[in-house]
């Protein structure tokens, strides 16, 4: 495993255990199905166990060009699937998608500053929708 790849599997663990309840703890963090490369932006899905966590114990962990986000293997079976529901989520964050009119998205970060700019050209910036899609 690249020096680059521990890295970021320390802060998966970080971010498993900053986001989840007190007392939860990392007991394992794995990569999975290697990297993926989306739009020339490189990703790993990490499979990740924890021990005392009442809202599960298994989860999927997108990180590296986008921002880092978990999801429960309950709901997503594969790394797979998981990465694909990521990759969709973020294009629409970053095209403002998820964003109310007054600026506020999924219930409170508001993208202001650039984000992703390979995605959408030099100087894109996220903005919110004038109105919600029908």
């Amino acid at each position: 495993m690249t020096a680059a790849m521990e890295i970021l599997k320390s802060k998966v663990k970080k971010y498993v255990e900053y986001e989840s309840k007190a007392g939860v703890k990392v007991t394992s963090v794995v990569p999975e199905a290697g990297e993926f490369t989306v739009h020339g932006l490189d990703h790993a899905v990490f499979s990740v166990t924890t021990k005392n966590n009442p809202d599960g114990s298994e989860w999927w962990v997108v990180a590296g060009a986008t921002p880092m986000n978990l999801y429960a293997k309950s709901s997503f079976s594969t790394a797979d699937e998981a990465f694909s529901m990521h990759i969709g989520l973020m294009c629409r964050m970053a095209d403002g998608a998820l964003s109310s009119p007054d600026g506020d998205m999924l219930g409170g970060a508001i993208l202001s500053v650039p984000i992703w700019t390979n995605l959408g050209g030099p100087g894109k910036h996220a903005r919110p929708r004038k109105a919600p899609l029908n």
